[in-house]
């Protein structure tokens, strides 16, 4: 009697051994999909960074681009007022010279 009392505590520990092993792989199993999930929500995160940096790098350089623009287009009403002044005074010195060769 004592020995199948024995027998029977030495399983219920063996099952009671199992269970908690078992558990202790449940948890270990829970713990690597959370680490996953967390993986998987930080490179969801970089992702999602990146293309936010991409957007601004585009609209930076489409801004650098306008000003470009900008200035060129300054530039170039610049050079064309210049060269409206440079005519008016050539006419000028024309005009002065035609009325020199009159007086003369």
């Amino acid at each position: 009697q004592r020995e199948k009392e024995a027998e029977d505590k030495r399983q219920e520990e063996k099952r009671i051994a199992e269970v908690e092993r078992l558990e202790e792989l449940q948890r270990e199993k829970e713990a690597e999909e959370k680490r996953k999930e967390e993986r998987i929500a930080e490179v969801k995160r970089l992702e999602e960074l990146q293309r936010e940096k991409e957007v601004e790098q585009k609209r930076q350089e489409e801004e650098r681009l306008k000003e470009l623009e900008r200035f060129e287009e300054l530039r170039r009403e610049k050079e064309a007022e210049e060269t409206r002044q440079e005519k008016e005074r050539i006419a000028e010195v024309d005009r002065f010279e035609e009325l020199q060769s009159g007086t003369t």
